[in-house]
C-alpha cells in the first residue's frame, strides 16, 4: 500500500500508522530523535535512544526489548500529519494519529456523546471553560 502525502481527512485512521499494513511498510528508524531518551553508555557518556528505533539498535544501547513492541515512530508521524512529513527513497513518511498516554481528556470530550471533537474543545477543557455545544461534531 502507498502511504499518503498529506495528512489525514478529519476523523480518519485510514492511510496511517494506526492501519497494521502501513506500519508493516515502514522502515523502523528514529532520524528525528525528538523524542528520545537519555541513558548512560558503558563508556561513562551520556547517549540516546528511542523504542521506535530498530530493535538491535535500542537493546545494544541497554533498552529492554519489551519497550519496543508496538512503539511507533511519534516524531516523523506527527510531522507527516501537519504535512511536514519527510520524503523517503521509498515512499513519504505517513502520518500518525494518537490521543498520547492519558485517554481520560479524549473519554471526556466525548462524554456527551459526542462522535468527536474539535481544538476548541480541547483549548477549553485544558483551561477549564465550559464546552460550546455544535451539532456539526
Amino acid at each position: 500500500m502507498a502511504r499518503p502525502s498529506s495528512p489525514p481527512a478529519s476523523g480518519t485512521t485510514e492511510g496511517t500508522l494506526s492501519e497494521a499494513v502501513v506500519y508493516a511498510s515502514r522502515s523502523r528508524r528514529c532520524d528525528l530523535g525528538y523524542l528520545r531518551e537519555i541513558y548512560r553508555r558503558a563508556d561513562g557518556k551520556l547517549g540516546y535512544r528511542c523504542p521506535g528505533e530498530p530493535v538491535a539498535e535500542y537493546v545494544r544501547k541497554g533498552g529492554r526489548i519489551e519497550a519496543t513492541r508496538g512503539r511507533k515512530c511519534i516524531c516523523n508521524g506527527l510531522l507527516a500529519a501537519a504535512a511536514l512529513g519527510l520524503s523517503r527513497a521509498d515512499g513519504p513518511e505517513a502520518a500518525i494519529v494518537t490521543s498520547g498516554n492519558d485517554l481520560r481528556g479524549v473519554a471526556h470530550l466525548l462524554d456527551g456523546g459526542q462522535a468527536g471533537y474539535v481544538a476548541a474543545d480541547v483549548i477549553a477543557y485544558l483551561t477549564g471553560q465550559a464546552r460550546q455545544e455544535r451539532a456539526d461534531v
